[in-house]
């Protein structure tokens, strides 16, 4: 199977690292602009998507969430399985819209884990759903900030921490846009399967991400990053605490999101 890369980052260098001597090949990638970054692989400007589309099996985005509302319209209409990582994307309506129709969208978990058995409990629904991430308290300061606020970030001494956020992941992408990921492939995971052939629905999406509640806290301690996630419906109790390795490459991006989208192509390669 040939897979097609949106995106040159972190992440497509770990993608391309664990896919040595699989059974997925990388026959191209698409990027924003111009790189003389070295590559072993074919480079296509974004004009290209839909002609290096052609020699590729599945196309796989690893170039955030921007990437995606802009291409979102063309890669649906390519019509080929596509893997998106960026889930953050699928807060904006518009692009909900154009990928949700795509038969074949692969929704990778990304930096997070536990969602096999929320799909399943999702069938008969939650009644509540949360995550609360904690991080280095630095890593969360925005531009929007006041001085004070972005001050008291920066210096929080070790051992205590400070609630940056509440509330839920339609106001997150306005305020953290770097940290809604996580929030919306959560929401994506115990939205209700509306469909007739398993698929969700924009509207199920929406009110699932309505449901979910968001809670961002800043460590003053250097302590990797962890997400705490509960859900609580008629199929039980549920809670994950999930702290991935860094990337390799880059410590600021989790190494399990490469590994889950690699396992998500090598199911599409064992189909």
């Amino acid at each position: 199977m040939k897979a097609l890369l949106i995106g040159m980052g972190t992440i497509a260098n770990d993608i391309r690292s664990l896919l040595e001597n699989r059974a997925v090949e990388l026959c191209g990638a698409v990027v924003h602009r111009d790189t003389d970054r070295e590559a072993d692989i074919p480079i296509f400007r974004q004009e290209r998507l839909e002609e290096a589309a052609e020699r590729a099996d599945v196309i796989v985005e690893c170039a955030g969430g921007a990437a995606v509302r802009a291409y979102a319209q063309r890669i649906a209409a390519i019509g080929k399985p596509f893997v998106l990582t960026s889930v953050g994307a699928l807060a904006h309506q518009p692009t909900a819209q154009a990928l949700l129709d795509m038969p074949d969208l692969v929704v990778t978990n990304g930096a997070i884990g536990g969602f096999d058995v929320l799909r399943s409990a999702a069938l008969l629904g939650f009644d509540r759903v949360s995550i609360t991430t904690t991080k280095k308290a630095p890593t969360l300061m925005q531009d929007w900030m006041s001085k004070d606020e972005r001050t008291r970030l920066a210096q929080l001494p070790a051992g205590q921490t400070a609630r940056v956020f509440d509330g839920d992941p339609a106001e997150a992408i306005e305020k953290f846009p770097s940290n809604l990921n996580v929030a919306t492939a959560l929401a994506w995971a115990t939205a209700e399967r509306d469909l007739s052939d398993g698929r969700i629905s924009p509207e199920s999406l929406r009110t699932s991400l309505a449901r979910v509640r968001v809670e961002l806290i800043g460590n003053g301690s250097d302590d990797p990053t962890f997400h705490d996630i509960e859900a609580a419906g008629p199929a039980g109790d549920f809670t994950f605490r999930i702290s991935s390795a860094p990337s390799p490459h880059n410590p600021s991006t989790s190494a399990l999101t490469a590994i889950s989208i690699v396992g998500d192509l090598l199911d599409l390669a064992g189909r």
